[in-house]
């Protein structure tokens, strides 16, 4: 027997409403053992928002592409940052910058 409460709930699902939510989730198409561009990790990841600091990713990739920065160094400093609550951008940057100096003798 189809209860009103049950009927609703099917409609709500053929209509996408309650399936929705799955397609909203992966419509950046990254899923589960999908590769991310450093780029997009560190824009997307940090939060980043301002022209300044999408020009400072712009510059920390072309580093690592041209092999002068190591992945390494970035991705560890990158999920050191992320766990800071706020600002975390400015962590990044701050933390990154002086990782470079101190141990690539690279300046940012």
């Amino acid at each position: 027997m189809l209860t009103r409460r049950r009927a609703c709930v099917l409609l709500a699902a053929a209509g996408g409403g309650l399936l929705g939510w799955k397609a909203a989730a992966s419509a950046d198409g990254i899923g589960p053992g999908q590769k991310i561009e450093l780029r997009d990790m560190l824009n997307k990841g940090l939060r980043a928002r301002r022209k300044s600091e999408f020009q400072f990713t712009d510059k920390v990739v072309g580093l690592v592409a041209n092999g002068a920065l190591t992945e390494r160094i970035v991705k560890e400093t990158f999920q050191w940052a992320r766990r800071k609550y706020r600002h975390r951008y400015v962590y990044f940057q701050s933390a990154l910058t002086r990782r470079a100096k101190d141990e690539l003798n690279i300046e940012l």
